[in-house]
């Protein structure tokens, strides 16, 4: 508690739009070929939302509509509040911690999963490459036989971890 915290607030709804403001302003000063990168924010709170209109699951859907997705982080705490904000943010779940240790863990775990490549046309490892771990992605494919042979090309799947023929 050696860090001001808005005379004992905690406004969480308006933490995630200032970030999410600088973010986006970051995002759009970016070269196009490298814009469509992966961001994030890293909400970290010990505390309920007090002292704040804004709504912190609403602030971050919108990050995520804006191709931001938020992770989250409570310390000492566990409450279905920071699981809504984790899950409109599109990162899944929110992270609980109770000591050092179990924050570099949080930490290491958002990183990993920050840097996984998933099969979506984007750079998620930011390795300069894309959709790399599917090589036969845009090659020619064909499913069935004889009368029923239909032609495609592989894709991404819905749930962006394999391809699939899309004939």
């Amino acid at each position: 508690d050696s860090i001001p915290s808005n005379d004992g607030y905690t406004r969480m709804g308006y933490a995630v739009q200032q970030a999410g403001k600088y973010l986006l302003q970051l995002k759009s000063n970016e070269p196009s070929a490298t814009r469509n990168r992966p961001y994030y924010l890293i909400l970290l709170t010990d505390g309920q939302p007090t002292g704040d209109t804004r709504d912190p699951v609403q602030e971050a859907r919108n990050l995520a509509n804006s191709g931001i997705k938020t992770f989250v982080i409570g310390i000492d705490l566990k409450l279905t509040l920071l699981e809504n904000i984790a899950t409109s943010g599109q990162t899944g779940k929110a992270y609980y911690v109770t000591n050092q240790s179990s924050i570099d863990s949080a930490f290491a775990q958002i990183a990993n999963t920050a840097t996984t490549e998933v099969c979506d046309d984007l750079d998620n490892d930011c390795d300069g490459q894309t959709d790399e771990d599917w090589p036969t992605k845009g090659k020619a494919c064909t499913v069935g036989s004889g009368g029923c042979q239909g032609t495609g090309k592989y894709i991404c799947t819905p749930d962006k971890k394999a391809v699939q023929c899309s004939a």
